[in-house]
């Protein structure tokens, strides 16, 4: 059927048109199948998709016999026509484990449209088994073949939909991918992440729900200041102009990348990291330039500007930007991550990418232990439906999706058998943790909600 579509010719492409434009079914079927090859005329997959549906939806006897006869015959774009046909009861009775069968028949046979529908009922459990593993596997394959809404369906999952842990970085990047495809939907994904991605990084970081001795064996000594998101500081405060220039670079925050310029100011027995972060900032710093002049191009639409760290003087003054860059990126992990070093200055393009390698080897080793520890409240979080997964950041911290809800976690202890969330301000041991979920699923009526 299909190569008799492609060896068409334009008197009766024409006519096919003329046709489809008045209301005929079979006819709008045939023209979607030659908009989707794009051998005949240009290729238009939204055009072929409007086409076929508008097709399939009339419920015409004439086009229900074409495309199974077509469908028997192993012509894919046939079977996953029948499949949507099956899904939605269009001129045959519903049958979702039919249209499972289908689409994964022509799935299994390279189809894209069928690989993305074939995810779709994995992760809303239509005709098979929900598997939301399988699911984004399924998503990612289709969007390898060139389908952009696979992107946007990813992009909303790692937003935590469907009970997957949220992952800003992800679902930004999904977001970010389908809109270079065209995917104007994408755009509600990526500004939900723009409101929300910094306030939960300076509001619920996962240090924030640790004692004073989990930190000391997160970061050693305390650190006399530290304000790496800017949030407890006067913006735009004075430049220490005895600062000297550390390196400047790009920084991933998931849903977009920007410049960060860093400076180390040594003075009274300390060593300052001076950071300024912002789109607006110069890609490139000559260390002959005025560091002022790259602090002034900071404006308010830009992330913050000021002292994020301060530790004891120790070292050489190149030891001394190494310590206080590893603080900054272990304390942002999670957040954000440095991507391409753009200038260096104490900082140089080895040393940068040896610190990042440690900090990967680092937090490696936290998850691995972290994953090994069974303690009881994470058989009970795990009992309760959740997934503890390592933070990375902490050897004894793993993180599940808040029960209060949003696209914030909750952070289990494992060594102390506890759990806190900063951002709801609930915290206890297992029979606490049962508690705030059972708050959380207790149907309104029942006595919990008014």
């Amino acid at each position: 059927m299909m190569n008799e579509e492609r060896t068409i010719g334009q008197t009766e492409l024409e006519e096919l048109e003329r046709r489809a434009q008045a209301g005929e079914a079979l006819a709008q079927y045939r023209l979607g199948g030659l908009y989707y090859a794009g051998e005949v005329v240009e290729r238009d997959e939204e055009r072929a998709s409007d086409l076929r549906r508008s097709a399939v939806e009339q419920g015409d006897p004439a086009l229900i016999s074409y495309i199974k006869q077509a469908a028997e015959g192993e012509d894919l774009e046939a079977m996953h026509s029948l499949a949507m046909m099956y899904s939605r009861g269009l001129g045959v009775p519903p049958d979702a484990k039919q249209a499972f069968a289908l689409w994964k028949r022509a799935a299994e046979n390279g189809l894209p449209q069928s690989i993305y529908n074939l995810a779709g009922a994995y992760e809303r459990g239509t005709g098979v088994k929900p598997d939301l593993a399988e699911a984004i596997a399924l998503y990612r394959t289709a969007l390898e073949y060139g389908v952009g809404l696979a992107a946007v369906q990813l992009g909303f999952l790692y937003l935590g939909a469907g009970g997957v842990r949220p992952d800003l970085h992800l679902a930004g990047h999904y977001f970010r991918t389908a809109m270079k495809l065209g995917y104007s939907r994408a755009v509600e994904g990526l500004e939900f992440i723009r409101k929300h991605s910094l306030k939960t990084a300076v509001s619920t970081p996962e240090h924030s729900n640790l004692s004073m001795s989990d930190k000391a064996k997160r970061q050693g000594p305390e650190l006399p200041f530290s304000d790496p998101w800017f949030k407890n500081q006067v913006r735009f405060a004075s430049f220490p102009k005895s600062a000297v220039f550390v390196c400047t670079y790009e920084l991933n925050l998931g849903v977009d990348c920007i410049c960060e310029a860093l400076f180390l100011n040594r003075h009274n027995g300390l060593d300052e990291l001076w950071a300024f972060a912002g789109t607006t900032l110069p890609s490139t710093y000559h260390p002959e330039q005025e560091a002022p002049t790259v602090y002034g191009a900071v404006s308010e639409a830009d992330l913050g500007a000021g002292c994020v760290l301060v530790l004891g003087s120790k070292g050489s003054t190149q030891e001394a930007a190494e310590a206080l860059f590893g603080r900054l990126v272990f304390a942002r992990f999670g957040f954000s991550w440095p991507e391409e070093i753009l200038s260096a200055g104490l900082l140089g393009k080895a040393v940068y990418k040896e610190v990042l390698d440690s900090i990967e080897a680092r937090v490696k080793a936290n998850s691995e232990h972290a994953q090994a520890l069974e303690s009881e409240i994470v058989k009970v979080a795990r009992e309760l439906g959740y997934e503890p997964t390592p933070t990375g950041t902490n050897p004894v911290m793993l993180a599940i999706t808040c029960p209060g809800g949003g696209a914030h976690h909750a952070y289990i202890n494992a060594e102390e058998n506890s759990f806190a969330c900063g951002y709801c301000k609930r915290s206890g041991g297992p029979g606490e943790l049962r508690s705030f979920v059972g708050e959380r699923r207790k149907p309104r009526g029942s006595g919990g909600d008014k």
